[in-house]
Parts: structure tokens; C-alpha cells; sequence
């Protein structure tokens, strides 16, 4: 048996704010490894998040203006890191711990860098820790330099107001 609404006589107002991450060097990279295709590109790291809400875009500085795809896995428990510069492989536990892969492909060229932003992400998420875990993987053949690590931001639409 359903419920039935003759009628909506008052209108609910859900409140949104826009919550930046802080910027955060992709830590433990190798400098100067040769990451391949799969590789992990340096180590698990923490990002504080709003309770709930909306991960709407994210943003990837490329200091060392490589402009090889990179991808940023997003847990929402902690997970099994896996080493710099070896093969990308999670396991069955870890795997659903998943919640978002935001794949950075496209990048605008500033000469001495890059950057790439993943625009209308839109995913729904309920972190109740105010944060996610996070590990980066390369999806090209990468040797960063010392000091050049990749810089990344995430922006949420939090209604954890």
C-alpha cells in the first residue's frame, strides 16, 4: 500500500556550500623513476572532506609538465597502499572501499607546467569520518623530478552544513 499526496503545501531548502580541499602534493613519489602505465604514483594520502555532499570537480597541477594522464583513486575507509612505483592492484576488500576514480586526461599547457580539471564529477558521497583516503596512479610513462610532485585539490558541494 502506497502513500498518497493530495497535495505539497511546504517547500524544503536544502543548504549547500562549497568546500575546497586543501592543495596536497601527491606524496612518496620516487623522483625520477620510470613509472609505467599502472604503476601506483606515490603513496596512499588523506583528504579532508566535508561529512556529505556532492565531489563536484577536481583540479591536477602538473609541475613537471609532463601531461601524462593520472588518475586519483578515492576511498572512503582506509585501504592497502600500494608501493610506489609497482603494479596497481587492490584487493577484493579494498576494491569496496572504491568510491570514485577521477581521471585527469586532458590538460592546458602553461610552458613551464600543467594543469587538468575534471569538471561536473557529481557524485554523491557520505564520508562520516570528513575525510577519504586517496592513491595516485600513472597512466603513462612518467619520471617526475625531485620537487615536482603533482599538486591536487578536490571541491565538494557539502551539505553538512
Amino acid at each position: 500500500m502506497g502513500v498518497k499526496v493530495e497535495s505539497i503545501r511546504d517547500t524544503v531548502a536544502i543548504k549547500t556550500r562549497t568546500y575546497f580541499s586543501r592543495k596536497i602534493s601527491i606524496p612518496g613519489i620516487t623522483a625520477a623513476a620510470a613509472h609505467t602505465a599502472a604503476d601506483a604514483l606515490g603513496v596512499k594520502f588523506i583528504i579532508d572532506t566535508p561529512r556529505s555532499g556532492i565531489l563536484y570537480s577536481a583540479n591536477l597541477w602538473d609541475l613537471d609538465d609532463e601531461g601524462l594522464q593520472i588518475d586519483l583513486a578515492l576511498f572512503s575507509a582506509d585501504f592497502t597502499a600500494v608501493a610506489d612505483d609497482a603494479a596497481w592492484s587492490l584487493s577484493d576488500e579494498d576494491l569496496r572501499k572504491l568510491f570514485y576514480v577521477v581521471k585527469f586526461q586532458t590538460f592546458d599547457d602553461a610552458v613551464n607546467g600543467q594543469m587538468s580539471s575534471v569538471e561536473a564529477i557529481n557524485k554523491a558521497v557520505v564520508l562520516p569520518e570528513g575525510q577519504c583516503w586517496a592513491q595516485a596512479i600513472a597512466r603513462g610513462a612518467s619520471t617526475i623530478a625531485a620537487g615536482s610532485d603533482p599538486v591536487i585539490q578536490l571541491q565538494f558541494l557539502a551539505d553538512d552544513i
